[in-house]
């Protein structure tokens, strides 16, 4: 999923609010959409609530990658980009973000 802010802006951070928790995702941050660079990932999630500080660093999209699901579905119903002057709210983003077999 990804969030696009309109201009760049310094981030604060990140809140997700889990249906069904990623096992492992990533967020990325971008100022033009094509190079992006990874500011937070983790392989060991499990927990309802994700809250991710990004230390007001500037960007103008964010990209929210889950790379495991846990029991082959993955859904937050809650996003939230918290930053100067922005607090954008994504309610069910994309009601199911990723639906993965275990291999």
């Amino acid at each position: 999923m990804t969030l696009d802010f309109g201009e760049a802006r310094p981030l604060q951070r990140v809140e997700i609010l889990w249906e069904f928790p990623a096992k492992s995702f990533s967020i990325s941050l971008s100022s033009d959409g094509l190079s992006w660079a990874e500011v937070y990932s983790t392989d060991l999630n499990g927990l309802k609530q994700s809250l991710i500080n990004l230390g007001h660093q500037s960007a103008r999209k964010l990209r929210l990658s889950m790379r495991e699901v846990v029991e082959h579905l993955a859904c937050c119903s809650c996003v939230r980009v918290a930053a100067r002057r922005l607090c954008r709210r994504i309610r069910r983003a994309a009601f199911i973000l990723a639906t993965l077999r275990s291999e």
